[in-house]
Order: structure tokens, then C-alpha cells, then sequence
């Protein structure tokens, strides 16, 4: 099964057929929707299923993240979505033939005590961003006059009687989109706190592994035989729904009591975002579930995503017990970028965060930007806190000295009271 899907997303039509003007033109046959400057028309759904035909057309030639296709997104809104009560708007503009040039999936949420225009299921997806249509020539006028057509945006949002907002919060904003600039970059935008880390994949393993230092390896190799006395090492990956299922739960309860030891929030303990990722990972067209089996126990597990010849890192977790000393999850690193190399992809992409193992292997570095605006003067007081709240954050993350101390006063709560916390998940 996982061979014939490989097939189906890495192959060349999967991978972005530029060029496929024939078929980008049946697309959108309504109306134009309201005239914005340069040539371009904008439209707005507030259900995701009314442009759900064009969006999944779109996404067999579009530049795109995973996080930004509609079974993403609509499992995000049919689970998390609901019961936050968040409101999709989906923005869609158009060229004059009616073929969307991009697709931005926003959603208008309460933050507090105030409303925030933002990227629809921003706070589980690791890049929030728009999706670009393959017209090159459409993309260049966009681009060059993005700033001004995102203020008609705004304006025609203001006017809808139901869209009614304080601030516009954008996060996670990756400079890349596929291979194009982020047009969404050409806002006032503040660096994230974090990067992405990405890292090309040659032809074979052998090739990437022969990368490390001899030293390296020897390591990996003692560990994987120490692996080895507790059971047989296997890699696994789940044929049937049920067994996909039954990964994803034990993914997600050893996720929680990592993130619990750690003092870290665990957005994992709240129903719905179970739901939600219980839901996905039976999306087999994106969705890549495995884990690392010693004897019959998985003692590492992992939800990646898969789209044009790319494979996102997105979800991992490994048993905190006896066997952790010896390295699950990075045993369980090693087969997955074998599996990614097998089935043609070019990137691995490691997602956000800058965590020291993942600059162990990548070559490329990305940053994310955010973007905040106030659209009241309540939205002003919202703006001016969360600029400072991250402006703090981002200071504390990137000082050698006040990270790590950080890490470790969170460590210390999490030792006191994780278990505690953890046990709701079994």
C-alpha cells in the first residue's frame, strides 16, 4: 500500500505539474468575485466545502504545504475548529480567467478577550502560509504588489457584517513556499523565534550516511546493539487502519508524558486535538505513520507528512523507560530518512525548531515570520502585548545564557508534577 502511495505523491504530476494551463482554467467558473488593483478579482468562503472541488484541483499543480490541504484543514475545522468556535474565511484571488493565484485559509478566532484574524489551524500547523497557483507570470504581479492588494483584503473584510475583527495574527510564516517566495513576506513582518531546518536528500542512504563522522556511527552502531538486548529492532509500518490507529495512540501517550516531563504545555490533553490527529493520520494520501518496534513494544512512533517529493517531520515521540539511554527515536530518525530516499524525495524537511538534532543533519536553514496588525484600538492594546510577549520570548530563546536556564527550571517542574499531569492520557 505504502509503495503504491509513494508512487502517487512523489511522482512528477504530484510534484507540481507546472505548466497545466488546460486544466487550471476549468477550476473556478463563478463569478470573479470584487475587483482588486493589477488585473486581479477577490473572493471569500466562510465553509471550507464550498470551494472544496477547486481547492483539491489546485493542489495537484499548486506550491503548498501539507498543512494547507483541505483534508488538513477540514479535519482541523470538523475536530479542533469546532470547538473553538473558529470562523473560516477563506481568501481567494483570482486572475481574470477565474484561475486562483492564491488561496489564503484564514480563520477569525477569540484570543482572550479580543478576536484575531488568523491562519486557519495555525496553532498545530508548523508553517502557516498561503497556496500559490503554478502561473509564473500571475505569481510575479501578486508578489510585486502584494502590501497594497492584502490592504484591499482587509478593506473588503471590514465591510462584511459577519467578519468582524480587532487584529490580524499571523505566525509561523515560512520565506519559502515550495520553491517561491512567500508573498506574504512582503509584510511588516518581525523574525520568528524560531527556524525550520531542512536538508537535501541524495539518491541513496548510504550516500547520506557516509555524511556522518566515523565516530558517529561506531556510536549509532553500540547503541542499536544495545537497542537489540531488550527485543528485535524492527521498523513498522501499519498496513490497516486499525493498526494505523493504534500507532497514533501510542505516538500521542508517549508525546504527552515526554512534553509533561519536560514542563511543557501538552495541547495533547484536551479531547479534540486527539481527535484531530487520530483523524489524520488515517489520510493516507499525506499522512505517514511509523514506528520502531523492539519485540512487541513500540518504543519509538512518528507522524510525518508527504507532499511534492518532501517529507515533514512533524510528530515524533519515543518510550521515556530503560530503552530511551540508548537512543529510540534516533534509530527511528535513521529509517525514516532511508524510507524518505526510497520513495523519491528530495527534501527532508524538518520542520520548526531549532532543536540540536535536527542541525545534527540539515544543510538549509529557513526563517518564519510573523505578522500583527490592529484593525480597532482594542486591537492596538492586543498588538502592542503580544509584540512584547514575543519579543520576550524571542530574546529568551536565542540567549545562550537564559535558554538553557530556562529548559531547566521547566525541567524541574516537569519532573515534580508531569507524571501527575501524563496519567490523564492513559
Amino acid at each position: 500500500m505504502f509503495a503504491g502511495l509513494c508512487r502517487d505523491l512523489f511522482s512528477p504530476t504530484a510534484a507540481g505539474g507546472i505548466g497545466r494551463e488546460s486544466s487550471i482554467l476549468q477550476i473556478n467558473r463563478r463569478s470573479l468575485g470584487k475587483t482588486l488593483r493589477g488585473g486581479f478579482f477577490l473572493s471569500h468562503y466562510q465553509n471550507l466545502a464550498d470551494f472544496e472541488h477547486e481547492w483539491r484541483e489546485l493542489e495537484t499543480h499548486a506550491y503548498l504545504t501539507p498543512f494547507q490541504s483541505f483534508d488538513w484543514l477540514n479535519c482541523w475545522m470538523n475536530t479542533v475548529g469546532s470547538a473553538k468556535n473558529s470562523s473560516p474565511m477563506l481568501i481567494v484571488i483570482s486572475n481574470e480567467r477565474g484561475a486562483p493565484v492564491l488561496v489564503a485559509p484564514l480563520s477569525i478566532e477569540r484570543k482572550g478577550p479580543f478576536k484575531a484574524l488568523t491562519w486557519l489551524g495555525s496553532e498545530i500547523n508548523d508553517y502557516n502560509a498561503p497556496v500559490l497557483g503554478p502561473d509564473d507570470a500571475d505569481y510575479d504581479r501578486i508578489t510585486e504588489q502584494f502590501s497594497e492588494l492584502w490592504e484591499d483584503v482587509l478593506g473588503h473584510l471590514a465591510s462584511l457584517e459577519n467578519c468582524k475583527f480587532d487584529f490580524v495574527n499571523f505566525s509561523k510564516m515560512p520565506a519559502l513556499v515550495g520553491t517561491r517566495k512567500n508573498p506574504f513576506t512582503r509584510l511588516d513582518n518581525t523574525l520568528n523565534a524560531s527556524r525550520a531546518h531542512m536538508t537535501a536528500l541524495p539518491r541513496s542512504w548510504d550516500e547520506m550516511y557516509a555524511r556522518r563522522s566515523s565516530s558517529t556511527r561506531s556510536r549509532d552502531r553500540s547503541k542499536l546493539r544495545r537497542l537489540g538486548e531488550f527485543g528485535e529492532v524492527k521498523y513498522y509500518e501499519p498496513q490497516t487502519t486499525m493498526e494505523r490507529l493504534e500507532v497514533t495512540n501510542k505516538l500521542l501517550q508517549m508525546k504527552s508524558v515526554q512534553l509533561a516531563d519536560m514542563g511543557a504545555r501538552n495541547r495533547f490533553d484536551a479531547v479534540n486535538y486527539r481527535q484531530f490527529i487520530q483523524s489524520a493520520s488515517g489520510f493516507e494520501n499525506i499522512i505517514h505513520v511509523s514506528a520502531l518496534k523492539i519485540g512487541e513494544n513500540i518504543a519509538a512512533a512518528n507522524l510525518g507528512l508527504m507532499l511534492n517529493k518532501c517529507y515533514y517531520h512533524f510528530l515524533m515521540a519515543y518510550d521515556q523507560g530503560e530503552v530511551s539511554k540508548f537512543g529510540p527515536g534516533a534509530a527511528h530518525l535513521r529509517e525514516l530518512l532511508q524510507f524518505a530516499i526510497r520513495s523519491g524525495a528530495e527534501t527532508f524537511d524538518f520542520t520548526i525548531g531549532n532543536e540540536s538534532y535536527k542541525k545534527d543533519w540539515c544543510d538549509t536553514e529557513m526563517p518564519l515570520y510573523d505578522y500583527r496588525a490592529s484593525q480597532s484600538g482594542r486591537g492596538r492594546i492586543a498588538v502592542l502585548g503580544a509584540q512584547n510577549f514575543y519579543r520576550l520570548k524571542g530574546w529568551v530563546k536565542n540567549n545562550r545564557q537564559a535558554w538553557p536556564m530556562y529548559l531547566k527550571f521547566r525541567s524541574i517542574l516537569g519532573g515534580l508534577f508531569g507524571r501527575k499531569v501524563s496519567s490523564t492520557e492513559n
